[in-house]
């Protein structure tokens, strides 16, 4: 992005001139658009992205311009330099993109994240409005430049290398382009601006033109600041120059009157060793030469936008990739990425808004990028992805997987049968073509959608109402969108829709790489964040508008989405268990326990390490497990329990209680409200709503366990002491930080033991009943609740008078402590 501080320095020194700009042509820098249109519109940056209000935005851009008689012709980046001289600059662009999504997703405060489909919605925006768009194969300042240069326009940027280059037209600074005050002059309308021209740079600083490139490399642009040594330490070596230092640099620079580069920088150099001194300049002058303009690159993308003429390959592209591909990259249809992978074997995803201690929502999609790579490159190839782990740039090299397409070619993909690349993406995607055939004609656009939302459902394993707010969204987003409130954001909740983003976008690409087996959906109808979280907020709350779900749009997705995989299930299954708990069974998300009580009627118990003398500590938590098998069986049903009194294995008779959940039904449970599965959990639990809703938002995702607690404080046999609950709920807000230092052991007390062994019994039936009810709690982390060491030194700590009282003057403590504490 050019030099670092010489856009302030040109600004303060009134370099742009006014300008009213109309009736031309006018060379775009996409990305630099992109981010631009996005970040100073005010949309939403924390729920994933408004998609459908950024394209509006588009639309508009492009409707001001040609109220103006403007022709827009927009440039996008090509293949990323992974050369050396870039290297450091791109991982410092990575580690700062990283640390500031994970600050926003802490703060809430917005730091610059750009959701994950952006670039397809835009690209899909300008196809739609007819604006002539082109991929350049390499980084795009210079050909967009030698473009602008050739017709004699200005170029649209931010980017402070074209304040280099030698363009007639200029450049106009987006940042002074204010577009949506069109104003008129006579017959003609115009779009007040400022326009920088390279001449009076020159006059301004007294610098010959053909200096400007030598300024450039010595102040440090992206290609030469990372260069060790090249240029003087004074200058070379800094990432962010002032303007003293920029001004001081260009006034030693205006000296040199009529002398070439290889001049100055021998100057600049004269106290480096000769032997050294040959390197450094012609390092210097390799990178003073990527502001040159020759002839022979002028017409490449001239000719592309007048008579569809490709440019030419690279030299470093020739061998790896095939010639059919130079057209749907040059018009944009493919994304950079693929060039990436064929000429690098990298490439960078996307870094989203996400709490740092998640694991990147990549991850959920690698199966697809795998097969994605395995298409480009073939079997027994890898790619290095760069990637996040926790707040941490990571590398990883991913081996490819062309077992899904073993008899696909690269090179004669185009002629394969359309049938047989349908079934290489949907094989990828685990879906067959049965399960798309019913959806409608009308809604035939969103199949790629369905089929990549069915993958996600199968790889993270969603909450249903994450599923129903994302498909609302695709049949009602157009008129919900504008009015929606900004719900609440719950890390679990952005986690898993970033996963599903993830997906989509990969989906995306793969349907793309393959000639669009699948039709290509309208990705900005897609997802609106700020709608999707408000959707969530009203259905926790049971204020959603049942209309939503009665659409037949919305029931016809919904029915395609949560068709189990097709597996054979085993006959005495098959009347027993309803046709929806297939998938949810299969997939791990829910317990063999309700296959033991649906099949046989009968259940295993945990068996815990306990004093044999104290009764088993599943006792506690028989009231949930009732109210759980009159789920599963009905009412007036027994289940047979395997447990033990002492060290004696015994078999109980257990009824099932219905009295809960007397208009429930098994079979149609999913389709039940939610705040109707909520009331039965909370019956269950003997817990009210007002109880909860004082619970801050930040730990709403430890409702569930706490509604527990509450319920183990009530029936636990003998009633638990104030210093159990006291050590759990430390743990709860502290545990990751005092558990690695918990230190002894603490004293084993029999007493403690076999109440904690009780505490945890009815956590865990809980959590089942929550479980098969759908989440109407959101589902807790289970590996922070409990780490019996650390509860028993708190313990141990508490009955010597030694515990530190911070612990439990800190406010999430004492929040959670007055609600369970009644």
């Amino acid at each position: 992005m050019g030099i670092l501080s010489l856009f302030r320095l040109v600004d303060n020194l009134g370099v742009p001139q006014d300008w009213r700009f109309s009736a031309g042509s006018l060379v775009i820098d996409g990305s630099d658009l992109v981010y631009r249109l996005y970040f100073t519109s005010g949309l939403d940056q924390n729920h994933g992205g408004e998609y459908g209000a950024f394209k509006d935005l588009v639309t508009q851009f492009i409707e001001a311009l040609h109220k103006c008689d403007i022709r827009p012709y927009v440039v996008f980046d090509g293949c990323a330099d992974f050369s050396d001289q870039k290297w450091e600059t791109q991982m410092q662009r990575a580690e700062s993109r990283v640390r500031k999504a994970g600050r926003q997703a802490k703060s809430g405060e917005a730091k610059g994240v750009l959701p994950t489909l952006i670039w397809e919605v835009f690209r899909q925006t300008l196809d739609e409005l007819k604006v002539p768009l082109a991929r350049t194969y390499t980084e795009t300042d210079r050909q967009a430049a030698a473009l602008a240069q050739e017709w004699g326009c200005p170029v649209l940027s931010n980017d402070s290398d074209f304040f280099i280059f030698p363009l007639t037209g200029g450049m106009l600074p987006n940042n002074h382009f204010r577009w949506q005050e069109v104003q008129q002059r006579g017959a003609q309308s115009f779009i007040p601006c400022k326009r920088y021209h390279f001449s009076c740079f020159c006059e301004t600083f007294s610098i010959e033109p053909q200096q400007l490139p030598v300024f450039a490399v010595l102040a440090g642009n992206d290609y030469t600041k990372n260069i060790l040594g090249a240029g003087d330490m004074r200058f070379g070596e800094q990432r962010w120059l002032s303007d003293a230092q920029l001004q001081e640099l260009l006034q030693r620079i205006s000296g040199f009157k009529n002398a070439d580069p290889q001049r100055v920088f021998e100057e600049f150099l004269k106290d480096v060793s000769p032997e050294q001194r040959e390197q450094r300049i012609n390092s210097l002058q390799e990178a003073a030469d990527h502001y040159s303009l020759p002839l022979s690159s002028l017409s490449s993308l001239s000719d592309f936008f007048n008579q569809d003429t490709l440019p030419p390959l690279p030299p470093q592209m020739v061998e790896v990739v095939p010639d059919w591909m130079r057209l749907p990259v040059t018009k944009a249809w493919f994304s950079s990425d693929f060039l990436d992978v064929l000429t690098n074997q990298r490439v960078g995803l996307s870094v989203v808004v996400d709490h740092k201690d998640k694991p990147s929502a990549n991850q959920v999609s690698l199966p697809l990028r795998r097969v994605l790579y395995g298409l480009l490159l073939g079997r027994d190839r890898t790619v290095e992805e760069r990637d996040r782990d926790g707040q941490e740039v990571i590398f990883t090299n991913v081996q490819t997987d062309a077992s899904v397409s073993p008899q696909l070619s690269l090179l004669s993909l185009p002629q394969t049968a359309l049938e047989q690349r349908r079934q290489v993406l949907l094989k990828a995607l685990g879906v067959n073509e049965q399960s798309l055939s019913s959806l409608p004609s009308r809604l035939r656009n969103l199949a790629l959608p369905l089929a990549a939302t069915r993958f996600w459902l199968k790889e993270a394993t969603p909450p249903p109402d994450l599923l129903k707010a994302l498909l609302i969204g695709w049949c009602r987003g157009d008129t919900l969108r504008k009015n929606a409130d900004l719900g609440q954001v719950l890390d679990r909740d952005r986690h898993w829709l970033n996963q599903w983003q993830s997906c989509l976008r990969d989906s995306f690409l793969l349907n793309q790489l393959l000639g669009a087996p699948l039709p290509e959906p309208p990705m900005a109808g897609l997802y609106n964040g700020v709608l999707v979280h408000s959707l969530l907020d009203e259905m926790k709350r049971g204020l959603l508008n049942q209309s939503y779900i009665r659409d037949e749009d919305f029931k016809a997705l919904l029915s395609i989405a949560q068709r189990p995989i097709e597996r054979n299930c085993p006959n005495q299954m098959v009347e027993v268990a309803p046709d929806w708990m297939r998938c949810p069974v299969t997939e791990a998300r829910f317990s063999p326990d309700f296959l033991d009580v649906l099949t046989n009627q009968r259940v295993g118990l945990s068996v815990v390490v306990d004093y044999m003398d104290k009764p088993s500590a599943n006792q506690v938590s028989l009231p949930l497990r009732r109210v759980l098998y009159g789920l599963l069986l009905g009412r007036d049903k027994e289940v047979e329990e395997r447990d033990r009194e002492r060290q004696e294995v015994i078999f109980t008779k257990v009824q099932t209680d219905a009295s809960a959940s007397p208009q429930l039904s098994l079979q149609s449970l999913p389709q039940t409200a939610l705040e109707q599965r909520r009331q039965v959990l909370l019956k269950a639990l003997g817990v009210n709503e007002q109880s909860l809703s004082s619970l801050p938002s930040h730990l709403r995702d430890l409702a569930l366990p706490l509604a527990t607690t509450c319920f183990w404080l009530k029936e636990a046999t003998p009633p638990p002491d104030p210093s159990l609950l006291k050590a759990l709920l430390i743990g709860w807000c502290r545990g990751d930080t005092l558990r690695k230092n918990a230190g002894s052991k603490g004293f084993l007390n029999h007493h403690w033991c076999n109440l904690l062994n009780q505490w945890q019994s009815c956590v865990r039936d809980s959590f089942l009943l929550n479980q098969l009810l759908g989440a109407p709690l959101p589902e807790p982390p289970m590996a922070t609740l409990y780490n019996g060491v650390l509860v028993y030194s708190l313990l141990d700590k508490m009955k010597r008078g030694l515990l530190d009282q911070s612990y439990i003057q800190d406010i999430d403590f004492k929040a959670l402590l007055s609600i369970a504490q009644p």
